[in-house]
């Protein structure tokens, strides 16, 4: 029963960012703190860790009965490290993805299945459209109880905060609990995936797709669009291969929302030309680019991960975390799997124009979540 009700709050206050940020030297470039590198602890980490703790015998046996993969895993985390050019932001980055990593492998000793996933995801999906949808028709943030669940003030005011133009007319992006509002629809269309994959309510599938529509975020729009089309059931070979490359071939186009987000992609790629094949290590894009960026363009706007996941997983673990993504592919054979290739479709496509899949924690969760009711999915 404990463990029933942890799980359950854990995946209810999933979309939440009630945390206790740290600010150790290592999170300041070029004299700017940057929240990507800000050690968090929220509050759904304490609840993991009870999760965690509540099946500790159970995850150790079957981790024990993995121990080769765990060896290698650790193997290869130890090599980022090494060769990490900010070695501390390097190991705060692994450590978070070692311990939800851990909390996939409970959920997988536990056999949680999809229908213990969806009650509480669909409480939590009510409720950041709901306040999405108050917070655009406000035009602010709304306070209160609500920042204690990890909404951000903001307003018109609000230096840098997302908008867009209609009819003339500029109006605020809500954020819901979200660092921004690509990262809210994301959430969002991985909800609308796995509520689709086990039929689930009609009704909540269609509030999750109303979220998406009103986070006004392009990339996550059109996917839904492709999606729901079944535009990834088809050609997914040729999808598959192509999708990383599109901020490449769309990034000469002279569309101001373009300009923004593939601003990183040549000193990235600068990045990836000098540490081909460790890369720099997780967390080390942001204090590369000052490196690698005219002396004008360092400023707080441009220090984050490049809008592109392939390029951001080889700038920081270089050729050779790539060869070990694909022979895992291979090995594990999950590219045989539809459901399987629709999902990593999603990510690709999102992925291909932001980052947040792999550097901010809300989606990192629901990104491990979604992939591990996908494979389970049959079983």
């Amino acid at each position: 029963m404990l463990k029933r009700i942890l799980f359950f709050l854990i995946i209810l206050f999933l979309p939440t960012q009630l945390g206790r940020h740290f600010w150790p030297s290592f999170t300041q470039v070029a004299g700017f703190r940057i929240d990507y590198l800000s050690p968090t602890i929220y509050f759904s980490d304490i609840l993991i860790l009870f999760y965690i703790l509540s099946g500790l015998p159970r995850l150790l046996h079957f981790l024990k009965a993995q121990i080769k993969a765990v060896i290698f895993l650790f193997a290869f985390v130890s090599l980022n490290l090494l060769f990490s050019l900010s070695p501390l932001s390097t190991l705060f980055v692994w450590l978070r993805w070692l311990y939800y990593l851990m909390f996939i492998a409970t959920l997988r000793v536990n056999r949680v299945k999809s229908v213990s996933v969806l009650l509480p995801l669909s409480f939590s999906v009510i409720f950041i459209v709901f306040l999405e949808i108050a917070q655009f028709f406000r035009q602010a943030s709304l306070g209160g109880p609500f920042y204690f669940l990890g909404e951000r003030a903001f307003n018109q005011a609000t230096p840098h905060v997302a908008k867009f133009i209609f009819n003339n007319d500029i109006f605020i992006r809500s954020y819901a609990t979200f660092s921004h509002p690509n990262s809210l629809a994301g959430f969002l269309l991985i909800s609308l995936f796995l509520f689709r994959l086990n039929r689930y309510s009609l009704l909540v599938q269609i509030i999750a797709t109303i979220g998406i529509m009103f986070s006004f975020s392009k990339t996550v729009i059109a996917s839904t669009l492709f999606y729901l089309s079944g535009l990834f059931r088809k050609n997914t070979l040729p999808l598959l291969l192509f999708l990383p490359l599109a901020v490449l071939i769309l990034s000469p186009l002279p569309i101001s929302s373009l300009i923004n987000r593939t601003a990183l992609v040549m000193p990235t790629l600068s990045i990836i030309s000098q540490y081909p094949i460790f890369g720099v290590g997780l967390g080390g894009n942001i204090p590369s680019l000052a490196k690698n960026l005219p002396g004008n363009k360092v400023t707080p706007a441009l220090l984050q991960p490049v809008h592109n996941l392939p390029l951001l997983v080889i700038a920081e673990t270089g050729l050779f975390g790539l060869l070990v993504l694909a022979s895992l592919v291979l090995k594990t054979k999950i590219y045989k799997d539809h459901l399987f290739i629709e999902f990593l479709s999603l990510i690709l496509l999102t992925g291909g124009f932001d980052h947040y899949w792999l550097t901010l924690p809300q989606n990192k969760l629901i990104l491990l979540i979604g992939l591990y009711l996908t494979l389970s999915h049959k079983s």
